[in-house]
């Protein structure tokens, strides 16, 4: 008897138990993935305490970057308790406490802390020494990180002025980097003061409307930027000064338009403490801002009072202050300098971080990333309250990093304003931008408002 080739039950079974054996593969495959999902993906979340606020939306709770304690009781008595002088003090007095003094030039004067140079609620402060970033290999990859910040569309985006070409030194301060309208803003350039205000005038300029100009005194010029492009909750207006350009709270304008001709330091008096309470220590820190440039790092982050900013896994410890340091070199050693609370915590994060690390060094999906290598070169070392970490990196990976960080900052989209992308044509140095990362697309924190 001869088999029908067409028989359909013939048919059937082979393409039965082809399909059986690849249903129980795929569920097989699923529920190792699900046994070893930390194995792919390690999880540490980090929480914004702020992300309440819509990206600079007008707000009536006051963040201070220092929590006051509560003021006494007032009781009738006969000694009346003596006034407090951090009420008339600089803004930073009341903010974060801040070095001794900052590092020392090639001259051997002190160069101004990074925090003498923020503002008192300042919680996180970068400062960019573009005197030496424009002549590193990372130049372009820095002039990308920058575009997409909210300030620069808002004042250079059609200005003509190259952050990285135009500037001596750059310094951004803010209580948290999702309040966009608090961020303070200072710059020292080398060009003339009549073309920076020149240059300012077109990169805010839109619908015949452009930034206003005042006098104020000491030989200041204060810049009211329209809205559009400004978002109509910013209350930050632009000041002049010789060398120097600010984007600043208005309730700063009294300390930053002091006249520096009348400094009279106290003998023996540290350079935070001299003519602090009318502003020429602040000022003083804001015009030397590159004097320090021929020993301080190229790139330099302060965050400050972290405990107030961030929530990380309860079995890390959170330092209360992180400086990182790195500079314009090809390769480089990031440094990275975390101050805790006391001895004990210090140490118990130098025993828990190993394990994290050795966990991360686990994931295939890290691995394939390339990441587990960085892991491998970090080396940690405790100083008392302080760990000192250190990692070698080279001129890829440090664009890598840069290229990262420019994908994380929210894009801020202004009401009656065409949105201003980043201009994509520019390519970064080294490595190219991964196919498929849309650097416009919306942030998943508050799509109502981001572009």
């Amino acid at each position: 008897m001869v088999t029908n080739p067409q028989n359909p039950l013939k048919l059937r079974r082979p393409a039965l138990f082809t399909g059986l054996s690849l249903l129980l593969h795929l569920m097989l495959v699923l529920a190792i993935a699900a046994l070893s999902w930390e194995v792919w993906v390690p999880r540490v979340e980090v929480t914004w305490l702020d992300l309440d606020n819509r990206l600079g939306a007008p707000t009536s709770v006051t963040v201070r970057a220092v929590a006051r304690p509560p003021a006494p009781t007032r009781t009738p008595a006969v000694r009346r308790p003596k006034p407090r002088k951090v009420a008339s003090l600089h803004p930073l007095d009341a903010g974060p406490p801040r070095p001794d003094a900052g590092p020392p030039t090639d001259a051997g004067i002190p160069g101004p802390a990074l925090a003498d140079m923020a503002p008192g609620d300042a919680a996180l402060v970068l400062a960019l020494q573009m005197d030496r970033i424009r002549r590193s290999p990372y130049q372009q990859a820095v002039r990308r990180l920058l575009e997409v910040f909210y300030d620069h569309k808002t004042l250079l985006w059609s200005s003509g002025l190259d952050p990285v070409q135009d500037f001596d030194a750059l310094l951004i301060a803010t209580p948290n980097p999702y309040r966009v309208t608090r961020t303070f803003l200072a710059v020292r350039h080398h060009l003339p003061r009549s073309q920076m205000r020149r240059a300012l005038g077109r990169g805010t300029r839109f619908n015949n409307r452009t930034i206003r100009w005042s006098r104020l005194p000491g030989g200041v010029q204060q810049g009211e930027i329209p809205s559009p492009p400004r978002l109509a909750s910013d209350p930050r207006v632009v000041l002049l000064r010789d060398g120097l350009v600010m984007l600043t709270d208005p309730s700063h304008i009294p300390l930053l338009t002091t006249d520096l001709s009348t400094v009279v330091p106290r003998p023996g008096a540290p350079a935070t403490d001299a003519g602090i309470r009318t502003g020429q220590g602040w000022l003083q820190s804001l015009q030397r801002m590159t004097q320090a440039s021929g020993s301080a790092p190229a790139m330099q982050l302060l965050g400050v009072n972290l405990p107030r900013l961030v929530q990380i896994p309860p079995d890390i410890p959170l330092p209360l202050s992180l400086n990182v340091e790195v500079e314009a070199v090809d390769p480089t050693d990031a440094r990275a300098t975390l101050t805790f609370s006391d001895e004990s915590t210090a140490g118990r994060f130098l025993k828990v971080i190993p394990q994290r690390i050795a966990r991360a060094k686990g994931s295939i999906l890290l691995r394939l990333l390339g990441v587990t290598d960085l892991l491998d070169g970090i080396k940690l070392r405790r100083d008392g309250v302080r760990i000192h970490a250190t990692l070698r990196l080279t001129g890829d990976q440090v664009r890598s990093l840069l290229e990262i960080l420019r994908n994380l900052i929210p894009q801020v989209h202004v009401p009656g304003m065409p949105p201003r992308r980043p201009p994509d044509a520019r390519v970064p140095d080294a490595p190219r931008v991964a196919p498929g990362i849309d650097h416009g697309s919306p942030s998943p924190l508050d799509s109502g408002v981001v572009h």
